[in-house]
């Protein structure tokens, strides 16, 4: 299973993170990779006003895809609603937003769906989580070695 994640609408349901922070997106690309690192799956997170727009080879790896949207020529809600009618095999697919127009179009192409609020409960890793991996996820991630997305699960 694979998951795209709609990022401004995960951001603005997540407790620690907020939308007016300058690095939000950073931040949670830092707790996803967490999570993918942890559960062994792969994410595509994407987000709205991005320039030029695209993948972000700063913020993407091996395990987690940041991409962003073209500023004033599409949305996020644009590039998820295209990878889902993409996608060959839609039901390994788990959307993560709670937008409901999203959801409404991963659930006719067969898509698994977790809400915004469901998903935060996953990013967060199970107590006794070592101090260094806590202190490690207040600050944005350092740009990584890896820019490519293994398998590249999800197409332009």
């Amino acid at each position: 299973m694979h998951y795209l994640v709609d990022g401004h609408n995960l951001i603005a349901h997540h407790p620690e993170i907020s939308l007016e922070d300058p690095h939000d997106e950073a931040l949670l690309i830092e707790k996803l990779r967490g999570f993918a690192v942890r559960t062994r799956k792969k994410v595509v997170v994407v987000f709205d006003g991005g320039l030029p727009g695209g993948v972000s080879p700063r913020l993407s790896n091996s395990l987690v895809q940041a991409k962003f949207a073209s500023s004033g020529q599409t949305s996020a809600d644009e590039i998820i609603q295209g990878m889902l009618h993409r996608a060959k095999t839609p039901q390994a697919v788990t959307l993560v937003s709670s937008d409901r127009e999203i959801i409404l179009i991963a659930e006719a192409r067969g898509a698994q769906v977790l809400s915004a609020a469901a998903f935060i409960q996953l990013l967060s890793p199970p107590s006794g989580g070592t101090p260094s991996a806590r202190k490690r996820s207040s600050r944005p991630p350092e740009q990584s070695g890896s820019t490519k997305l293994a398998g590249n699960f999800f197409q332009k």
